[in-house]
């Protein structure tokens, strides 16, 4: 990390990114920091041989992005097998030491052998409690053990992750 630009790690599960935002963002940070995010749930199960992989998040105006607004754009996938479930995409981020999901449903079959899966989430705060900073989301897709999707996830893929600041 000799670049001298603010540099962040971020790490769930199996997967590792790391981001050097391009925007000047000073915001908690100082310049020329080295940010490191570790997340995952320890009572999580995972396929050792995922059903999908997805690839190429994109995150609409992920660099300023309103936090009273849902979150938007779309991820690639391409199925690795076939597999039936309660299919869901789930956002993650962490700000402090709380994570915080949501989730869009995908149905009981994911259609095709590959394509772009196109979201739009609702923000997990409200007006009193909005979000500001510099945050991760992760994103994989992950299956529910029965229909009203409660209870134990499965998660069925990779992770991507996509840096987003919030104002």
């Amino acid at each position: 990390m000799t670049s001298g630009k603010m540099t962040i790690l971020a790490g769930r599960g199996k997967d590792f990114f790391v981001f050097v935002p391009d925007v000047a963002y000073v915001g908690e940070f100082p310049a020329n920091s080295l940010v490191s995010y570790s997340h995952g749930l320890p009572e999580e199960r995972g396929h050792s041989k995922p059903f999908v992989n997805l690839k190429s998040l994109e995150i609409d105006v992920s660099s300023r992005l309103d936090g009273t607004k849902e979150l938007s754009g779309s991820v690639m996938f391409e199925k690795l097998s076939n597999a039936t479930g309660f299919f869901v995409l789930r956002f993650t981020y962490k700000t402090g030491n709380t994570s915080f999901s949501s989730y869009q449903h995908l149905g009981e079959i994911i259609g095709g052998d590959s394509g772009r899966l196109s979201f739009k989430v609702p923000p997990n705060v409200d007006s009193e409690n909005k979000l500001n900073g510099l945050f991760v989301v992760f994103v994989d897709l992950c299956s529910f053990v029965n229909e009203n999707r409660r209870g134990a996830v499965l998660v069925a893929s990779n992770t991507v992750a996509e840096m987003v600041i919030v104002d």
